[in-house]
């Protein structure tokens, strides 16, 4: 579930988590 790692990016303060989230999950 890719939505789950986005989820967790989005509420951090650093919007470059999203797509290391994102390849992670």
């Amino acid at each position: 579930m890719p939505r789950a790692g986005i989820e967790p990016a989005l509420s951090g303060p650093q919007p470059d988590v999203l797509p290391l989230y994102y390849r992670g999950e």
